[in-house]
């Protein structure tokens, strides 16, 4: 079975079954996540702490960006069942997308500038009090 067929169902099981560890042991197994480490430590529910495609394009998990986009996950998107299941998919789907990103100069500078700085100002308007 290829590798995006598997990534495919690692996702369809996720949603189906809310079972982010079967996703996250199929990427773990497949070896294509983000950077060594990439699934060391848990983050909320059991899932990696890390945001891939932001963590690439900026180059580090401590960037303002990243950590902006981390809270509205945490804060937000995880305290509903729909948000929960989006962050599985994004975590199922993301980890080859961000190893893309990170081998170009040019991708990570386009994506910080068009996707990852963006979504980071419109996470931290809808969450600030």
């Amino acid at each position: 079975m290829g590798l995006t067929r598997r990534v495919l169902l690692a996702a369809a099981s996720a949603i189906t079954t809310g079972d982010a560890e079967a996703a996250t042991t199929t990427e773990t197994q497949s070896g294509f996540g983000y950077g060594e480490g990439a699934y060391g430590e848990a983050g909320y529910g059991g899932m990696p702490a890390d945001c891939f495609i932001a963590t690439a394009a900026c180059g580090t998990d401590g960037h303002d960006d990243v950590v902006a986009l981390r809270r509205f996950r945490d804060d937000v998107l995880l305290q509903s069942r729909p948000g929960h299941l989006a962050v599985q998919t994004y975590y199922t789907l993301s980890p080859p997308i961000a190893r893309w990103i990170s081998r170009s100069p040019r991708r990570r500078a386009a994506v910080r500038r068009l996707l990852v700085t963006p979504a980071s100002r419109l996470t931290t308007a809808a969450t600030d009090d």
